[in-house]
């Protein structure tokens, strides 16, 4: 999904959940910025990979991906990252709500 599409989806469910089930500004943006930060890691595999900073080579390299390509570990999307967040927001409850960001952005891949 492009990353407009993911801003846009993230920007609309924070805004669901701050007016209609009354989670705090702050949590609501915290849900916001973990459903689109989680693509970092898109950006770290193409850094590390070609040692090159621009985020709009990166962008560029990701679309042109072909559909049948390796394929490529993305550790912000790996289950033992999701359980990580898991097990970290028993003791931290904010991170409930990167959880769910992290989990609302997983949803609506293609």
């Amino acid at each position: 999904m492009l990353p407009k599409y993911h801003l846009l989806y993230g920007m609309l469910f924070s805004l669901v959940l701050y007016f209609l089930f009354n989670v705090s500004f702050t949590n609501s943006l915290i849900f916001f910025a973990a459903s689109v930060l989680i693509d970092a890691d898109h950006y770290l595999f193409y850094f590390f990979t070609y040692r090159d900073f621009s985020m709009k080579n990166a962008y560029l390299w990701h679309k042109n991906l072909p559909n049948n390509h390796k394929p490529i570990m993305h550790i912000f999307h790996s289950i033992e990252f999701i359980a990580l967040v898991f097990l970290i927001s028993i003791i931290f409850p904010f991170f409930v709500f990167i959880l769910a960001g992290m989990l609302f952005h997983s949803s609506f891949w293609t």
